[in-house]
């Protein structure tokens, strides 16, 4: 949601690959436990859109340093054509793995 400011249920479910009600489910927690609000669409009354709270803002950006923190250290001693390759071998890595998933 960060990447794509606010956005409704259906849109969200769509990206993430879920059935609605399955992303209805788990936005029900979020909103519950304070990662997340539903707040009301300006342009039309029927809809709801996600939005991050400032605790789920925070907590990304915490999750974001630690991560590049990781990856400077996984691709220690490698130049930048070798990262740039490694790095595109695990999204196609990543891609095989998803297809199979999605059999």
């Amino acid at each position: 949601m960060s990447f794509y400011g606010d956005i409704n249920q259906a849109r969200l479910a769509d990206l993430l690959e879920v059935a609605p009600i399955s992303a209805g489910r788990r936005l029900d927690r979020m909103e519950e436990g304070g990662w997340i609000e539903r707040i009301g669409n300006p342009r039309d009354r029927r809809e709801k859109q996600i939005r991050m709270t400032d605790k789920a803002e925070k907590t990304l950006d915490k999750a974001k340093r630690v991560g590049d923190q990781v990856a400077a250290e996984g691709l220690s001693g490698l130049t930048e054509d070798e990262a740039k390759q490694i790095i595109s071998l695990l999204r196609k890595v990543r891609g095989n793995l998803t297809r199979i998933v999605d059999r």
